[in-house]
């Protein structure tokens, strides 16, 4: 039996993540045709949580303020770690795997080990990095664009838009 404290996990930091995503690309590909700014730019806030996090591996690498690696592969692997994991749907991966991890530890239910307790502390935090990257990053820029489309589209003035969005 899976615990409810692991599908909570799942439904919020995997199911609805993969939605928003597919839901954007659907939106770029059905954009693309009619309006390719508004396309592009639906694209670009896809992918936007793994630019900023690209530059700032970049700036961090080149400031000395990351690990010194010494072959290719652990600059890559810390690459993904820091930048790679915020690629649109790799972190609902992810956090697929640690809801599976999370299962295993049999997190939410009676027979969980406390002693697992700091595994648990560092999947959870990792996941809820993750997903406020996402959300500060990609659906907030997002939703300021989609408002200011909508109200272009209907002819709405800038300033009853922010009156409803007050309300």
């Amino acid at each position: 039996m899976v615990a409810v404290a692991v599908l909570k996990f799942l439904l919020f930091n995997s199911v609805l993540s993969t939605t928003d995503v597919l839901t954007d690309l659907l939106t770029f590909f059905d954009l693309s045709e009619d309006n390719p700014r508004w396309a592009f730019l639906t694209f670009f806030w896809m992918w936007n949580p793994f630019l900023f996090h690209t530059l700032l591996y970049l700036y961090r690498k080149a400031t000395g303020k990351c690990q010194t690696c010494d072959t290719f592969s652990e600059v890559m692997a810390e690459f993904y770690k820091e930048a790679g994991v915020h690629i649109p749907f790799v972190s609902s991966m992810h956090n697929i795997w640690r809801a599976t991890r999370l299962h295993q530890l049999k997190f939410g239910t009676p027979e969980f080990n406390s002693r697992n307790h700091g595994e648990v502390e560092k999947l959870l935090d990792e996941a809820g990095r993750c997903s406020q990257a996402e959300s500060n990053m990609e659906a907030g820029p997002q939703s300021v664009t989609q408002v200011y489309q909508f109200c272009g589209v209907f002819k709405i003035y800038l300033a009853d838009c922010t009156n409803v969005l007050r309300l």
